[in-house]
């Protein structure tokens, strides 16, 4: 299972089996080359989960569907896991 969600936060997660991915919209632009879609009006959350389909988007109250572009934004960034957690240490300063 993987997902794809924007939280209430302000961050974006890229989940998948063995690794997450977790930056802010801005920082994930960069490392995906793509900004990730904008949330309808009122929406605080996105989440989709591609094992189960589950693909939804909430005002914090109640949950409803999510255009079906984020299913489509989901699954591109979550094939591109490796690539956005090896552009994000590349972006990220070394201690």
């Amino acid at each position: 299972m993987a997902t794809f969600e924007i939280h209430p936060d302000g961050l974006i997660y890229v989940r998948g089996d063995n690794a997450t991915y977790c930056d802010s919209p801005e920082n994930f632009a960069l490392d995906h080359g793509a900004a990730a879609p904008a949330l309808a009006e009122g929406m605080i959350v996105l989440r989709y989960d591609d094992a189960t389909g589950l693909l939804c988007c909430s005002d914090g109250v109640t949950q409803r569907p999510a255009a079906e572009a984020f299913r489509v934004f989901g699954d591109a960034a979550i094939a591109a896991l490796p690539q956005l957690l090896a552009a994000q240490s590349a972006r990220r300063p070394r201690e």
